[in-house]
């Protein structure tokens, strides 16, 4: 009886092999037996409408190698069979087919007779069946049967692209040693890849670079060719591509300017893992405790070669890091500082994604009261407080190139609904809000920006607490600031249409008189001194400019950017200004441009 089943090999194994990982190991067994000719046959279910992906239902492998022979068949009855050992294998290779489907038959030929058998997860061993009165077909077949929720695309262009650079290695190496290799792809009977040893194996060169661990020096051979319009490699074992490199250099080249490589060596050999998708080394090890060679050297002496290669071919990787770094800078300068310190060789998007990570990281880490007596702590606050309010200019600006968008909108909403929309949505309200970023109170006035209480097109009644007759008086937005004098401060809005006429801004006006003087006598009789502005935000043409001009009390008055108007009314100790949603906007956008030029290094 088997030591281990096959029960208890598949529960240590992942569940969750990729399709094209499964394909990859059974068309490395096929060119360990010397085949030449390898095709492969998909029979699939349609899973969408627009059927850009299939469901593979079975799928088998034919090639014209050397067969099952007695070494091979002893070996598949041998859990970590070392028969291959050589070559890269690692015994467990059949184990992994019964991951994705509920059988594998094996067709195949052996000393000169047809031989077949079947696999599956309650067999320990196998006994191929002598099929000796049948004409000898020297092929083997491999069918999956019922696979198990995989997919493949109707184009196969990804598959062909991931199988390519898995196998890049070992085309290489088979052109070097001038053999020939074609394997063939079939949806539902119809060819829809090719994929030829000899296109995708000639053209390389080779480099390599030694790394000291210990006494022993491990070497890396970079074998590489100028392909594509990136810079890709992949690292690999016995002749076998595992994973793709991790150096980070994501950048474009331009049109068949780019580099393509794989980096080989003993040491990838003897550490990939049983999956074949991944190595057994660590990222990083501390030197301390542990000597053995880690990624971070890999990759670093990796760069250095690759740096070189590149500029042989005229791809000046620091100058495109550079240019990406600008870039980078550019589109969001609040996070200079952690854009700066980065080492990301990766497009302007991806050092932007990291430095953002990075950003939220301080900002984790400085909440946290258990760091606030470590010594990095006084820095990272820092850095990310000033990356945080460099942030907070930058939201304003988008919210003020919002609403001018929203302005010069010929099917725009009304006024009203714009100033609600970026302020204050209608029928809200909160209380004892002191952050800056939840509201966008500063597009009036900076002063503004921190309150207590906030209501957005409620009556006076339901905000102060009180009952009487008048239960609809309603201002657009109210809110209540509190200064350091324990004064109340109130900040009322009133928003008119686009189709005000002086009368409406008339109107407008002792409408907020009337809110002013209802809050003044509630707060007063309870012996509160209160602090009232008010902002009538409506539309202004020649004829009505001209009407508020003639108003008693009405002063004229100039932003950075526009015009407006103001009273004083004395018994309400209240001041009204009146202005247009553009040139409220035009004001804000010259406030805050000042702390933008500021953060460009423009002033």
């Amino acid at each position: 009886m088997p030591i281990v089943t096959t029960k208890q090999i598949l529960k240590k194994l992942p569940d969750n092999f990729r399709l094209t990982s499964i394909l990859e190991e059974a068309i490395t067994n096929s060119i360990q037996a010397n085949a030449s000719e390898i095709d492969v046959y998909f029979e699939t279910l349609p899973i969408d409408l627009i059927q850009e992906k299939k469901r593979v239902k079975n799928f088998c492998i034919i090639d014209n190698g050397d067969g099952f022979t007695d070494d091979n068949i002893d070996s598949f009855n041998h859990y970590l069979s070392d028969f291959k050992e050589k070559l890269g294998c690692k015994g467990v290779g059949r184990f992994t087919y019964l991951t994705l489907c509920d059988k594998v038959k094996f067709k195949s030929f052996n000393n000169g007779v047809n031989i077949e058998f079947d696999f599956d997860i309650n067999m320990e061993e196998i006994e191929p069946k002598r099929l000796a009165n049948e004409p000898l077909i020297e092929k083997t077949k491999i069918d999956f049967i019922n696979v198990h929720n995989r997919d493949i695309n109707i184009n196969f262009q990804d598959e062909e692209k991931e199988i390519v650079g898995h196998f890049l290695s070992i085309f290489k190496f088979m052109v070097d040693e001038n053999e020939d290799l074609t394997i063939k792809f079939y949806i539902d009977d119809s060819l829809v890849s090719t994929i030829e040893a000899k296109e995708h194996g000639t053209g390389f060169e080779d480099d390599s670079f030694t790394i000291k661990v210990g006494q022993k020096e491990e070497e890396f051979i970079v074998s590489y060719k100028q392909k594509g319009s990136t810079i890709k490699g992949y690292y690999c074992a016995d002749r076998r591509s595992v994973k793709q490199d991790t150096l980070g250099l994501k950048f474009r080249t331009g049109k068949d300017k780019g580099l393509l490589y794989f980096v080989s060596s003993k040491f990838f050999d003897e550490h990939v893992d049983d999956s074949r998708n991944s190595f057994s080394i660590k990222d990083k090890n501390n030197a301390f405790f542990d000597d053995a060679l880690d990624w971070e050297t890999i990759n670093r002496k990796l760069f250095v070669t690759i740096d070189k290669i590149c500029k042989s071919i005229g791809i000046d990787i620091e100058e495109k890091i550079k240019l990406n770094q600008k870039e980078s800078l550019k589109s969001a300068p609040y996070l200079a500082t952690y854009i700066k310190q980065s080492n990301n060789k990766s497009t302007s998007a991806e050092i932007i994604k990291e430095a953002k990570e990075r950003f939220n990281s301080d900002k984790e880490y400085i909440r946290d009261v258990r760091n606030k007596n470590k010594d990095d702590y006084e820095q990272r606050l820092y850095v990310s407080n000033q990356a945080e309010l460099a942030e907070y200019i930058f939201d304003r600006e988008k919210i003020i190139n919002d609403i001018q968008s929203d302005i010069n909108n010929p099917n725009k909403k009304s006024d009203e609904t714009i100033i609600h929309n970026k302020i204050m949505k209608t029928r809200t309200s909160n209380g004892n809000d002191k952050s800056y970023k939840n509201n966008n109170l500063w597009l009036f006035d900076e002063r503004f920006m921190i309150y207590n209480y906030a209501h957005s097109d409620d009556t006076i009644n339901n905000i102060l607490g009180v009952k009487d007759k008048d239960k609809n008086t309603r201002p657009d937005i109210c809110i209540f600031t509190k200064s350091k004098n324990d004064i109340k401060e109130l900040i009322i809005i009133e928003l008119k249409g686009s189709d005000a006429t002086g009368e409406k801004n008339s109107a407008g006006i002792n409408e907020l008189n009337k809110y002013t003087r209802k809050i003044k006598d509630h707060f007063e009789k309870n012996g509160e001194d209160i602090r009232i502005w008010s902002y009538l935000v409506t539309t202004l043409n020649d004829e009505t400019k001209q009407e508020l001009e003639d108003m008693s009390g009405i002063k004229k008055t100039y932003t950075t950017k526009g015009e407006m108007y103001y009273i004083h009314n004395e018994k309400l100790n209240a001041i009204t200004h009146i202005l247009t949603l553009e040139t409220m906007v035009e004001d804000a956008f010259g406030r805050n441009q000042l702390f933008l030029d500021i953060l460009k290094g423009n002033r």
